[in-house]
């Protein structure tokens, strides 16, 4: 898909996910999160890999510094806010705007946690589809709620 048929969402949700896959290919003892899923959603994800966790983010920096940090602290602050929740008696959460975070999935989550998404018709669309090809995920451990946040 070129950048002018891509919607704003879908740059959007890619390039906190590229941020993810990034951080996931930091050396263990430094990583803050990791995100198996992240590679199905960034075009070079084999490139990133190959280049390294440190790499990446150093030359992000050099382009606009301190992102990578950021995303990445929010998504571990946020993992924290629902594993604590869970622990503490919830049963379901809800992620408004999800883009192609797979926290439903990744997270360790008991089975009897309902985990809802709520997200653009066409993020969820692609995210679907993308994560189809994921050997033994089961994509019905979630559920989607389209939503068209401009109306």
């Amino acid at each position: 898909m070129s950048d002018k048929k891509m919607p704003a969402s879908d740059k959007t949700a890619m390039g906190v996910a590229k941020q993810r896959l990034i951080e996931t290919c930091m050396p263990e003892a430094e990583r803050v999160v990791t995100d198996p899923y992240a590679e199905y959603f960034v075009p070079g994800a084999s490139v990133i890999k190959c280049m390294g966790g440190p790499c990446n983010v150093w030359l992000g920096d050099k382009i606009l510094p301190g992102v990578h940090q950021l995303l990445i602290a929010r998504t571990r602050h946020f993992d924290e806010e629902v594993m604590a929740a869970v622990m503490a008696g919830a049963t379901q959460f809800v992620m408004l705007g999800a883009g192609y975070d797979a926290r439903g999935w990744r997270l360790p989550l008991p089975k009897t946690v309902k985990v809802f998404e709520v997200d653009q018709p066409d993020v969820q669309a692609l995210k679907k589809a993308r994560l189809a090809g994921v050997p033994g995920l089961a994509l019905d451990a979630v559920s989607f709620v389209p939503v068209d946040f401009a109306v």
